[in-house]
């Protein structure tokens, strides 16, 4: 079992079908979203070298239901997307400051 340290909660998908789509609306690959929180997705595709860095998954036919994604990392059968716009993967809460007895600013 993988130590999971995730700040979103992951959703599992059972086989939910979806388009990986350039940033232009060009189609790359079809794919399978295994997991989805609100910050990002795990997807199964044949080929995930072949996912652009930045693209849109799109989640319905009509293309109405979409995520803009930014790969974060790649296996040999999926990647795990970072959905833009919310918190930065890599952002942690700044440290608190340092006080003193008297509760000033050390």
């Amino acid at each position: 079992m993988r130590n999971d340290n995730r700040r979103a909660v992951r959703r599992p998908l059972q086989h939910c079908e979806a388009v990986i789509a350039t940033l232009s609306g060009k189609l790359v690959s079809k794919c399978t979203v295994h997991d989805i929180s609100a910050r990002g997705a795990r997807v199964a595709l044949a080929n995930p070298a072949a996912a652009p860095d930045e693209f849109f998954l799109v989640l319905s036919r009509n293309k109405a239901v979409r995520r803009r994604c930014r790969t974060m990392w790649r296996s040999a059968s999926e990647i795990g997307v970072w959905f833009p716009g919310n918190e930065e993967p890599a952002m942690r809460a700044p440290a608190p400051a340092s006080s003193t007895a008297d509760g000033s600013a050390a």
